[in-house]
């Protein structure tokens, strides 16, 4: 779903790429966890970023821990989550991810181009990139997260 009337309809109760029908299975699911893992953290008083699961190659490896995966975007969501509900705030900020991709998209062309409509247009591509959009739909993280790929380079672009 995520399109047209069930955007409005399944807002408050569903996640993108969720099953409407109540069966829960796919990698949004564990995105879900993933966002609002400071939220339930801090409720149980362990450290915001605190991952309890961890995947071992072996008995001397060190466990591989997904804490930081979605920082900063998890503690806002998090944040936000304790006002909306869980299911609000990850929508919201799969909605965010547009308008923030786009800023940053702008910004990092304006800075280069001093044009405005080049600007413009750079970031509606890249807010509409399919690599992004099946990110979004598939595993919301990465679609997310994928807003700061802009930024290393404009802050390099602006020290230089």
């Amino acid at each position: 779903f995520y399109a047209g009337r069930d955007l409005v309809q399944y807002f408050p109760t569903h996640i993108p790429a969720g099953i409407t029908d109540g069966s829960a299975k796919g990698d949004h699911i564990a995105y879900l966890e993933r966002h609002l893992l400071v939220k339930y953290n801090l409720i149980n008083g362990h450290s915001p970023y605190y991952s309890g699961y961890g995947l071992n190659v072996d008995d001397q490896s060190r466990p591989l821990r997904a804490d930081f995966t979605l920082f900063p975007f998890s503690a806002f969501t998090s944040l936000l989550a304790f006002i909306t509900g869980d299911v609000i705030a990850y929508n919201l900020m799969f909605l965010l991810s547009y308008v923030l991709c786009g800023v940053s998209c702008f910004w990092l062309v304006w800075v280069i181009t001093k044009q405005s409509h080049a600007a413009l247009v750079a970031s509606l591509f890249y807010v509409c990139l399919p690599f992004r959009i099946h990110h979004l739909y598939e595993s919301v993280g990465i679609g997310i997260v994928l807003c700061l790929t802009p930024l290393p380079i404009l802050f390099l672009e602006k020290a230089l």
